[in-house]
């Protein structure tokens, strides 16, 4: 369990990177190819915005939310309890409902079944913005990234071996000397936080 909820939080913020920079990208394209007169760079944006779509923002959403979904798992007694996740789903659900806006309006638009301003799209990329915004802030309410600082304590990388012992060493060169030992506040800080309540330590 140590290993697998940090590898989980990276995983969900790596999928949330992903998902946010594709439809951003594909906003953009869209911008501009309501700008452009050209047809064939018009279809040449169109391409563009597909493969953001199928490249980045399809593969970080299902990343994002299978990895939220299972972090939530390792401790559902206290996320499912936690007012600030009621929050932060609430932008979820949103950014579900914008990608999907943008999916159908970039091909309705690409193949000429709708007209589209610059205006329009330019609210597309803001609204990207505002909801990538609005999770980044319901989100510090949560014990799963504040407690990653507790993994770059000596007193709990070093003694526990987790994924992250590399970077606890380059931040904390003493656990390469073989003397260091752990202070019991290094080891009740990880034992006590609520990510790890009900793991086997």
């Amino acid at each position: 369990m140590i290993i697998v909820i940090p590898a989980l939080l990276v995983a969900h913020v790596l999928g949330l990177v992903l998902w946010i920079s594709g439809l951003l990208v594909t906003s953009m394209a869209l911008t501009r190819q309501t700008q452009e007169s050209s047809e064939e760079a018009r279809q040449a944006l169109a391409r563009l915005e597909r493969i953001f779509l199928r490249g980045l923002a399809d593969p970080g959403a299902l990343l994002t939310i299978l990895a939220g979904a299972s972090l939530i798992m390792t401790n559902s007694h206290y996320y499912l309890h936690a007012p600030w996740l009621h929050i932060k789903l609430t932008f979820v659900l949103l950014l579900i409902g914008l990608h999907g806006m943008v999916a159908v309006r970039t091909k309705a638009f690409a193949t000429g079944r709708i007209a589209m301003q610059r205006s329009e799209a330019r609210m597309l990329v803001l609204a990207t913005l505002f909801l990538f915004l609005s999770i980044l802030i319901a989100t510090p309410g949560g014990p799963g990234l504040s407690d990653l600082s507790n993994l770059l304590n000596p007193g709990i990388s070093c003694k526990y071996g987790i994924f992250l012992v590399g970077l606890g060493r380059l931040v904390h060169p003493e656990c390469n000397e073989g003397n260091y030992r752990p202070s019991r506040s290094g080891r009740d800080a990880l034992a006590n936080s609520p990510i790890y309540l009900g793991s086997s330590l």
